[in-house]
């Protein structure tokens, strides 16, 4: 029985480690749920950390301080008072650090500020809320942003520091525009009008009032929302003396019962001091006396004042001590925490921070630019310097070339003058050979024209002296076997023809068995034998 026990027990924490486990694994997404409930349901989402509790412990420090960052966004998200700083302080610590996510660091310091400005301490809100600006990234989280710059700007509204707090609202006003965020862009142009219409400005509280009004129609917002602007409209009226139609605004809301606390402060006020200036006492005292129980410490130093005021008619001098006491405790409760003084102060050292990181950022630049200028200056003076050294080298390479080319163009030029020379020489030693050539030929042709006229003369001769008598008679009939003619020699070569020419008739007549004398008888003539020849 003990082994099943034991079995039974082991088994159930086995199943109960694994379901922790599960839900611990997947705390991340519940968180994240969590986060996104704050804005629009900060209820729920406070519901859903105090379920998460449990499982939070056993999680990493970073998921414990992410856990309770969330639920004092949640916290103050749905209104939930705020008594202590206790909650806060471990988150900022550690953030602070640098032990988290970077990114959660201003979202901690904005609700480090949130804190100390619920506590009464403005001037240490307003340090937190400085330090949240700083830590944000430009352009990362404009919606942030624009919380910080409207909670400065409720921090100086508290202490009548009015044109200090409409720049603030200003400011969160463009976020507002870039993030699109019509909610807060009617919240920011209500805050301007108020800041207007607390510095006697009325007509520029009008027309902030006017826009915030006509935006808000627009969207279709909340009934919520239009409530509190009718609210803030009516205040304007009153100081206008516009008496009905401030009443106009109050009387639908006045006895609403899902109002809160501030919410219906600020009706009961405004009726108060509604009935106060339209003459209506017993209705002014019924208020004012309801302020007394839930009214804020500035809507409790007005009543009990009117009360005094009203004890001191009535002579009732009981509840004219009473109200007496409790208006200088508001009062001093009011100058508690009012550090108007401290937060001036305080503004302005974050100011002249501000300044100094400015003017630290602006020499950094200028140094920076200065480190750039002259890094840029190096770069074009040695940009310059190889421009002119390859031109330089450039125009050494060009001048060599030219030099080349020009000592090619006079070796060029030499040897075409030396050419031409030997043209003109060969020219004239040409013409003088054709001369010479000419010569000759003319003598060549005086020569062949004497010999074809000699040739001529022999071929006459020769057939002269074959159909000669003589001839028949030196030559006898039975040696002529074959005649001898001009046809004959006509096979014989060119050459040897011409040389045949002059002794082929000699050589005739020396073959025959004819006389020395009567071949030149035949040759010269009977009467040269006769005449030269004598025998």
């Amino acid at each position: 029985m003990q082994k099943v026990t034991f079995v039974f027990l082991l088994m159930a924490a086995v199943l109960l480690s694994l379901l922790s486990c599960r839900r611990s694994s997947s705390l991340l997404p519940e968180l994240l749920r969590a986060d996104s409930l704050c804005e629009c349901a900060p209820d729920r989402a406070l519901l859903l950390l105090d379920s998460l509790r449990p499982f939070v412990d056993a999680r990493p420090q970073s998921v414990r301080m992410h856990y309770a960052l969330l639920r004092i966004k949640a916290a103050d998200k749905a209104d939930v008072p705020i008594t202590s700083d206790s909650a806060i302080r471990p988150v900022l610590r550690y953030y602070e650090h640098g032990e988290g996510d970077p990114l959660l660091l201003p979202e901690a310091l904005y609700y480090g500020g949130r804190t100390y400005r619920e506590l009464g301490d403005a001037p240490q809100a307003l340090d937190y809320f400085n330090r949240a600006i700083n830590a944000l990234p430009d352009g990362v989280d404009d919606g942030l942003k624009s919380n910080i710059y409207s909670q400065r700007g409720q921090l100086f509204i508290f202490q009548d520091m009015y044109p200090e707090a409409r720049e603030m609202f200003r400011a969160s006003l463009e976020c507002d525009l870039r993030i699109q965020d019509s909610v807060k862009m009617v919240y920011a142009l209500r805050d301007i009008g108020f800041c207007f219409r607390s510095e006697e400005l009325l007509d520029s509280a009008g027309h902030y009032y006017r826009k915030a009004y006509e935006v808000a129609s627009a969207m279709s917002m909340s009934e919520k929302a239009l409530r509190i602007l009718r609210v803030q409209r009516a205040g304007l009226y009153l100081q206008n003396k516009q008496y009905d139609s401030a009443w106009a605004d109050i009387k639908p809301y006045l006895w609403k019962k899902d109002l809160r606390q501030s919410e219906k402060s600020t009706l009961y006020a405004l009726a108060f001091k509604y009935y106060y200036r339209t003459g209506r006492i017993d209705s002014a005292f019924y208020y004012a006396q309801e302020l007394q129980d839930f009214g804020t410490i500035y809507a409790q130093k007005n009543a009990y004042r009117f009360l005094t005021q009203y004890a001191t008619q009535q002579k009732d001098w009981f509840e004219l001590k009473k109200n007496l006491d409790g208006y200088l405790q508001s009062l001093d409760s009011i100058l508690n925490i009012t550090h108007t003084e401290a937060l001036q102060k305080a503004n302005a050292h974050y100011n002249y921070s501000i300044r100094q990181q400015e003017n630290k950022r602006l020499r950094n630049t200028l140094m920076q630019y200065w480190y750039i200028n002259i890094f840029l200056f190096f770069c074009i003076v040695l940009a310059i310097v190889l421009l002119l050294k390859r031109e330089k080298n450039k125009r050494r390479v060009l001048t060599a070339k030219s030099q080349q080319q020009q000592a090619r163009i006079i070796e060029y030029k030499t040897k075409l003058s030396s050419i031409e020379e030997q043209n003109t020489t060969l020219s004239h030693e040409c013409h003088s050979l054709q001369e010479k050539l000419s010569v000759q030929e003319k003598i060549v042709q005086q020569i062949t024209e004497k010999e074809e006229q000699r040739h001529n003369e022999l071929i006459q001769a020769e057939e002269a002296f074959i159909v000669s008598a003589v001839y028949h008679r030196l030559w006898p009939k039975s040696k002529q076997t074959k005649p001898v003619t001009k046809r004959s020699c006509t096979n014989y070569t060119p050459s040897c023809k011409r040389r045949s020419q002059n002794v082929r008739p000699r050589c005739l007549l020396l073959t025959s068995s004819t006389t020395t004398s009567s071949i030149f008888a035949c040759f010269c003539g009977q009467d040269f034998l006769s005449n030269r020849l004598p025998y």
